[in-house]
């Protein structure tokens, strides 16, 4: 346990602006002292945060009370039949498993660019995608099982063959509630129309109601309820995971545009030849590489009102014959827009494809780095219908331009997810107006003009949970809570019962009534 002034600073900060103060660190060794300190937390009617690599932009791993940490001692992990699945617990790290993976030409399929520091906690917690995972391979359709300690302290063993039966002895009410909310969600066809349609894009805002529309059981329905769930639903001790298997050829193109909407034009018809990823990069974004070793020296030479896009995109396959196919796709698809640089549109180099994948997740820091002094680096990422995306990134830019932002858009293309970023001095009130009015106008954006999701891969998140209502409305979001209620009932009752992000007894709570986003409170 960790009380000391210097180790509750370290745990106060992760990736994002935000920065928390938890009154006490606890670092449980096994699932029994999990259970435990659960049962203490409990009886104190404190509030617990979970954490593993804390990576999260967006401060899910940050608490003002409890906070455990997973990482430093759930490390196990296990390649099961040849590769096909993995078994890890939480504080793996995420480039740990896929390097363990290799030699059976196996992967995980999130691939969230911090991977390096990741955890495969956070990337189950947060429902993680990244470059080419998309809806496809995401946590949410690739976890296999989950073992879960419940806040009352119940163990549940998902993959066991009487676990169903199990789960109905040890937690007769919360079967019960599951049931109840699986046969309401069932019978409203609203909602189900709603659910679906939500997410047929990428979506991490609340909970992930589609787990009563694609499992029936309660002991089926659990671990697809817990993706994305941030940790507020229950203390994940082990995942078992289905892998994908690794193409041993791949085709690569780095494309120059004259401009963003020139290149997000392309990115539906590339997903229409299959290609495995399609990312997106604006100006800004391309100048935040400049200087980098091995960046192509057209960016390097961008002059000052340059609009210039890149677009990167890539197909894997095990012959040949589907990579060739997929080079003469490309060269008609983008012929007509993409700048000629006087030499192959696509590479099978593996050096050359590796140096693009290094330059593409090296965006954000790069970003990051080049913030001035005295301001945060704030980033979310939405999410449209990819056929919309040329006029979707046209307007973000705008708006970001309205609010006096010059920020930088990149992001996972293929599946219509944008990321922003701002830099924003939060000492100065204008600013924080500014922001304010910049948030309220981006939720209008996404959510009426474009039918989309606040958020799509980064976890719900601080920012945008005031707006979970917005987006889904009373009757989702009422759904929603019932779920919090079953399986943290000593959590609040409804939003707005605890004024602090904590539960009060029991789990993280689930915010959705406060329309102003929170500012940061710390700069790094």
């Amino acid at each position: 346990m960790l009380t000391s002034t210097t180790d509750l600073v370290r745990y106060s900060s992760d990736a994002s602006p935000y920065r928390m103060l938890p009154r006490v660190v606890v670092r449980p060794q096994n699932t029994q002292q999990l259970i435990a300190v659960l049962a203490a937390v409990k009886a104190a009617g404190r509030g617990i945060t979970f954490r593993a690599g804390g990576t999260s932009l967006n401060g899910q791993s940050q608490g003002d009370d409890v906070m455990i940490d997973m990482r430093e001692h759930f490390r196990d992990i296990e390649v099961l039949e040849e590769g096909a699945r993995l078994r890890s617990e939480p504080g793996v790290i995420l480039f740990r498993a896929n390097a363990l993976l290799a030699p059976k030409g196996r992967v995980l399929g999130p691939d969230p660019a911090s991977g390096s520091a990741a955890t495969i906690g956070g990337v189950f917690a947060n429902n993680a995608s990244g470059m080419t995972a998309g809806t496809r391979y995401n946590s949410y359709t690739t976890i296999d099982s989950v073992t879960a300690v419940l806040a009352s302290g119940t163990v549940v063993y998902m993959v066991a063959p009487d676990a169903d039966d199990r789960l109905r002895a040890a937690e007769p009410d919360l079967y019960a509630a599951l049931e109840a909310i699986r046969d309401d969600v069932r019978a409203d066809a609203d909602l189900t129309a709603l659910i679906r349609r939500k997410f047929s894009i990428k979506n991490t805002s609340g909970y992930r109601l589609d787990a009563f529309l694609d499992a029936y059981s309660p002991v089926d329905i659990l671990p697809l309820l817990l993706v994305g769930s941030e940790g507020t639903l229950a203390a994940v001790v082990e995942t078992v995971w289905r892998t994908l298997e690794t193409g041993p050829r791949r085709s690569t193109a780095f494309l120059r545009f004259p401009d963003v909407t020139s290149a997000a034009a392309v990115v539906a018809p590339l997903n229409a030849v299959e290609a495995q990823a399609v990312e997106l990069m604006d100006t800004a974004s391309l100048r935040s590489l400049q200087g980098r070793a091995g960046t192509p020296q057209w960016i390097n030479d961008l002059a000052p009102d340059a609009t210039d896009a890149a677009i990167l995109t890539e197909r894997r396959a095990a012959d040949t014959a589907t990579l060739d196919q997929f080079e003469a796709d490309v060269a008609r698809i983008v012929g007509p827009t993409v700048v000629d640089m006087g030499e192959s549109l696509t590479t099978r180099e593996a050096g050359r494809a590796a140096l693009y994948w290094r330059l593409r997740s090296g965006t954000l820091p790069s970003i990051g780095a080049s913030r001035p002094a005295g301001t945060a680096l704030i980033t979310e990422d939405e999410v449209v219908p990819p056929e919309r995306l040329p006029q979707a990134v046209a307007d973000l830019q705008a708006l970001l331009v309205k609010h006096g932002f010059l920020g930088a858009v990149n992001g996972h293309a293929s599946a219509g997810n944008m990321h922003f970023y701002l830099y924003l001095d939060a000492t100065d009130d204008e600013r924080l107006g500014a922001y304010r009015a910049f948030m309220e106008e981006l939720v209008d954006l996404i959510v009426d003009r474009y039918d989309g999701s606040l958020k799509g891969e980064h976890g719900t998140g601080r920012n945008m949970a005031p707006f979970i209502t917005r987006e889904w409305g009373e009757a989702a979001v009422a759904m929603m809570w019932r779920v919090k209620r079953a399986m943290d009932p000593a959590g609040p009752a409804r939003a707005g019962d605890v004024p602090q992000r904590r539960s009060g007894g029991g789990f993280r709570r689930l915010e959705v009534d406060a329309r102003d986003p929170p500012a940061p409170q710390s700069l790094h």
